[in-house]
Formats: C-alpha cells, structure tokens, sequence
C-alpha cells in the first residue's frame, strides 16, 4: 500500500511541474519566429508571383523588339547592379556594355519614377525624340556639346521608356512602331544638322552607314531569337513596313544564325554606344571622325556575317 501511495504521490508531483520561465519565453520566441518567418516567405511568394505574372504579361510582345532598343543580357548580374537594372530589362543574346552601365541604371530610376505617376510610355518615346530633334537644331548651329549633353539625355529616354512600358505591362506593337520611327527621324535629323558643317554628302554617308548598322544590329539578335520580320496594318505599322521591311527581307535572305561572338559584337554597335560616340566626337569638334568609326562598325560586321554564312 505504500509503494502504492508513493507512486500516486510521484505522479501527481509529475503533474504539477512547472517548467522553468526561461524555456516557455525561449518557446514563446521561437513559436513567434516561425510566425513571422511564415508572413514574411508568403508575402515574397505573394511578390515574386506577382512580378512573374507581369514579366508574362509584359512579355508577350517580346518578338516584336524595338529595332533601337538595347539589347540585355541572357546572364545576370548580381547585387546592386542586379537590382538597378534587371527588374525591367528584357531578355536578348547579347551584352551592351555602354548600355548596361552607362544609361540603363539610371534609365531604371527614370522608370520608376514615372510608373506611380502613371505616365504613358508613347509619351516618353516622344519626349525623347523631341529632345532628339532639339540636338539636332544644335549641332546646326554649331553648338556641339549642347548637341552631344543632348544626345546622351535622348539615349537615357530611349532606354527608359522601354522599362517603363515592361514594368507597367504596358508593351504594345503601337510602342514599338513608335519607338523605331521618330529614332530614324532623329537620325536623320542630326545628319543634316551635321551636314551644315561636314558637308552634305559626308553626312548622307553617315547616316546610311549607321543605318546599315543598326539595321544588322536588330536583325542579327532576330534571326537568333529565330523570330520572323513582321508588321500589322496599322497606320504605323505600315510605315515601320517601307521604311524597314525591305531591310529585314535583305537580312533574312543574306545573314544565316550568328554565333554568340557575331551576337556579342553586334550588341555593342547598337544606338546607345553610336550617340555616345558621336557625342564624344562632337564634344571633341571633330564630327567627321564619326563617319569612319561608323564605317569601322559595318565592316566588322560584314565580316562576322560572311564568316557565319561559311560555317556548316
């Protein structure tokens, strides 16, 4: 009866234990952790699904690229540099160094900017082709830096105006029909204005020079992509057919699927690093030399696509 009453006694003992104050607060924190670390992995979730479905969203034009547009890199920076410049970037073959760490960042901070207040992306296209055709007037009249200062801020718009549209999920074939137009208009305009003091044929050399270009520039990343050349029958889409459709079916019948050296290099002949080297030549008063870097860019081109068409 003893051992009994004993053993009663050691059970009622057991029950009444208390355990110490230090190991409920440590289950207090660890249970109020778990809580928060739960809130804080939905709500990325939450956020990471949400940007994703607007990456889709913004994504489906994405065959139909700008023809002016930089194109961004299939690897990606990590860090700081991650943060200013990939959310809106769209994905392309090959790596405009200029582009990527010259007027891209700051270009994101634009686009940021201008989404909460919710400022269509057509208007910064013409936004900055205005200020395009206003360096052009400069360089006319002789006033050569103001024209190059002007030139970089017309690359910095360009460049915004396409993240705004893809972080907004705003991306339309209006926009790109928009975008490859008024930059063949400011071309043309800043050759003439060039023309008034490198003379008018040198000037026309010029323009078709970085015509030719950009042209391979945006074709080559196409046929990579394995995209075809296409335009509906919009008003400007009928434009962006005769000012460009011929370029694209000469590119398509010549240029067969480049390599990722040919992609690299053309990358970094596209309209970001041309305005940025017309802007030093012009900042430096010699705009002729320009016309030769242009020339240096075709021929290189030139040999890269006839070195890829003898490939088997």
């Amino acid at each position: 009866m003893g051992s009994q009453a004993d053993v009663r006694e050691a059970i009622s003992r057991s029950r009444s234990v208390i355990p110490p104050a230090e190991w409920v607060d440590q289950r207090s924190v660890t249970r109020r952790y778990r809580m928060s670390m739960s809130g804080w992995w939905f709500s990325r979730s939450a956020s990471s699904a949400t940007h994703e479905t607007n990456a889709i969203a913004a994504g489906k034009l994405s065959s139909s690229n700008s023809r002016t547009s930089a194109p961004s890199v299939s690897r990606h920076p990590s860090g700081v540099f991650m943060r200013l410049t990939m959310p809106d970037r769209k994905q392309r073959g090959g790596f405009d160094v200029v582009c990527e760490l010259v007027f891209r960042p700051p270009a994101h901070l634009v686009a940021r900017a201008l989404a909460p207040l919710r400022v269509p992306p057509p208007a910064v296209v013409l936004a900055g082709a205005t200020t395009g055709i206003v360096a052009a007037v400069a360089i006319g009249r002789h006033a050569f830096l103001a024209g190059a200062l002007l030139l970089q801020l017309k690359t910095l718009l360009d460049n915004a105006d396409g993240q705004l549209a893809r972080r907004a999920g705003r991306v339309t074939e209006f926009g790109r029909y928009l975008d490859s137009e008024s930059d063949l208009l400011v071309d043309a305009a800043v050759f003439a204005g060039l023309g008034v003091w490198i003379g008018p044929w040198l000037a026309l050399l010029g323009f078709i020079l970085l015509t030719t270009v950009l042209s391979l520039n945006f074709n080559l990343e196409r046929i990579d992509r394995g995209a075809p050349a296409g335009w509906d029958g919009s008003p400007l889409g009928r434009i962006y057919a005769i000012l460009y459709g011929w370029q694209d079916r000469i590119a398509d019948g010549l240029v067969r699927r480049p390599r990722r050296s040919t992609i690299f290099v053309a990358s970094n002949f596209g309209l970001s690093p041309q305005l940025a080297v017309l802007g030093l030549c012009l900042a430096l008063g010699h705009p002729r030399a320009y016309v030769g870097f242009a020339a240096i860019c075709l021929a290189v081109l030139v040999v890269l696509v006839t070195i890829d068409r003898r490939k088997p």
